[in-house]
């Protein structure tokens, strides 16, 4: 085990910065990609503005009925330009048509950031809209991980990713979203990824109507393509890390009241490999696949969660195959529940739940869940937070009892979770993690993150964060021990716009993948031939929003 790693950079940090104390005020230079990254809770797309989080809605209305000069900032003592600023810097989220920018609506507002003089336009009284988007440049190489992870390729590229949105309100009852893509790579020995390439494509293009407005809340349709981003991420996501984002086609009805939010969708995926070898068409989701669900969230204060969900991923295809090596449609449904609380500079966080279906001929039996426990240390030098963590989804222990065991992870941000190299998903695994981070400077932040595998069942496969099995030995003689990984990241915000990261990760290839098993040819539900060697990923990215 390799944890005192982590341990010996938090005894580091107490050292050298023991006297050394912080300011409360935050940081300038904040924005949605670091936190997004950074924060265990993901984006919270139900939030409320940081105008209304701070001041209160009576404070705002007050301050926008007059002008500067008139004496608002004054009678405030000042404060006003504090939660306008505050929100300039959190305007863009996990999801664009999220996005915020009713701060620009504050005539105490003053400053002045790339994009805004597209944002909250009108024309008469009847619409308003907002044009936007964002580029991306990442270089990224990768040792012993090109074409599948631990098979001995490697390779060197650039990706590319720019994204445009419009946002269309007519009224307060009406509002169409658009939002194109165009993601390339350039540069590689190999053929990308279906992740890595999309030309010109759409990402979102709905319609959403408000239905019912009362005292208890607002109920609105939205019909069209869309994508979903629920909770901390760990299985509904957009998949931001990808080049090209994960979207679906279908319908979602949502509430939206005082303490509860609740939504509930029908959809079919969008699947990534339609951009292979040549992506020259207008992406269709896959008729063969639904993807359903009820999603509820109990709004309590920052930094707390109350999640409750029901989860459906159906497959008619007849071929998908399952650890007991029969091929069929499946339906997997799941319960889950996450909770996450903080009682003073104690942080804590569960998520879990029951799988149920059925695959080809076999009853589906699984589970997973997620514990983790933290502690914040605000008044010490680089303001650490420390997280240990133990991630757990069954696997399949008897391929020949008419069961399938192996948990299903739906559609995840697998990559921020279980190792950035992408090695390993939510299936079949056991990871113990320990997470570090530090406030290096204002616009500086650090991130260490230790992982240590184990396959929940040996006879079951390796699953890499997309859920194919990449490598498998039925008769479990290789073992569980996959192997470990360390994380390292950078994060400079150079301006509430614009930010760049600097990444490091180096796989540990376990005894798992020394084995001759696991080196030799295809066996199961892997093709395997691993090389037995360890692995490195780099990566530099900056992000351009506007």
């Amino acid at each position: 085990m390799r944890f005192p790693f982590l341990l010996s950079a938090v005894f580091f940090t107490f050292v050298v910065c023991e006297t050394v104390t912080f300011g409360q005020d935050e940081s300038p230079y904040a924005s949605p990609a670091l936190t997004a990254s950074l924060d265990n809770d993901g984006i919270a797309a139900t939030e409320a503005s940081a105008i209304e989080a701070n001041h209160g809605l009576a404070v705002c209305a007050s301050c926008q009925s007059q002008t500067c000069e008139s004496g608002c900032l004054q009678s405030l003592g000042g404060a006003m330009k504090t939660p306008s600023a505050k929100a300039a810097r959190s305007a863009y989220k996990g999801l664009f048509y999220d996005n915020n920018f009713d701060y620009l609506c504050d005539p105490c507002y003053d400053d002045w950031h790339l994009g805004e003089s597209l944002k909250r336009r009108g024309i008469g009284d009847w619409l308003t809209f907002d044009v936007g988007g964002e580029y991306r440049l990442r270089y990224q190489s990768e040792h012993n991980l090109r074409t599948k992870p631990l098979n001995g390729t490697s390779d060197d590229f650039l990706l590319h990713r720019t994204r445009l949105y419009l946002n269309a309100e007519l009224g307060d009852r009406v509002r169409f979203f658009g939002e194109a893509i165009d993601a390339t790579s350039n540069g590689h020995d190999f053929q990308p990824r279906g992740i890595e390439v999309n030309r010109i494509d759409a990402l979102n293009l709905f319609t959403d109507v408000r239905l019912w407005s009362d005292s208890y809340g607002d109920v609105w349709a939205r019909g069209g393509r869309q994508e979903l981003l629920y909770g901390a991420e760990r299985f509904i996501s957009p998949l931001d890390w990808s080049n090209t984002r994960r979207t679906f086609d279908g319908a979602k009805g949502f509430w939206k009241g005082e303490k509860w939010n609740i939504d509930g969708w029908w959809t079919r995926p969008v699947p990534f490999a339609q951009h292979l070898p040549h992506d020259r068409n207008f992406d269709s989701s896959n008729d063969q696949q639904e993807f359903a669900g009820v999603y509820a969230t109990y709004k309590t204060e920052p930094g707390k969660a109350a999640d409750f969900y029901f989860l459906r991923l159906a497959d008619y295809s007849g071929t998908r195959s399952s650890a007991n090596l029969t091929a069929g449609d499946f339906d997997y449904n799941a319960f889950g529940t996450r909770l996450k609380g903080s009682w003073q500079e104690l942080l804590w966080e569960f998520e879990g739940g029951y799988q149920f279906g059925q695959f080809g001929p076999d009853d589906i039996q699984a589970g997973n869940f997620t514990i983790g426990l933290g502690h914040d240390f605000e008044q010490v030098c680089w303001k650490p937070s420390l997280w240990l963590y133990y991630d757990w989804a069954s696997g399949d222990a008897d391929p020949t009892d008419g069961k399938v065991g192996t948990a299903n992870q739906y559609f995840p941000l697998g990559h921020k979770y279980l190792g950035w190299m992408d090695i390993v998903g939510r299936q079949n695994i056991e990871d113990l993690n320990m997470l570090l981070t530090l406030q290096l400077a204002d616009n500086w932040k650090f991130l260490a993150w230790y992982h240590a595998f184990w396959l929940q069942q040996s006879r079951d496969a390796l699953y890499d964060a997309g859920g194919a099995p990449i490598y498998h030995d039925p008769t479990g003689s290789a073992g569980d021990d996959i192997g470990q990984e360390l994380d390292l990241l950078l994060q400079w915000v150079v301006t509430p716009r614009f930010d760049v990261w600097f990444g490091y990760s180096h796989f540990f290839a376990g005894d798992y993948f020394d084995s001759a098993a696991i080196q030799a040819g295809p066996a199961g539900l892997a093709t395997n031939g691993a090389s037995g060697n360890d692995a490195d990923f780099f990566y530099i990215q900056s992000t351009l929003r506007y």
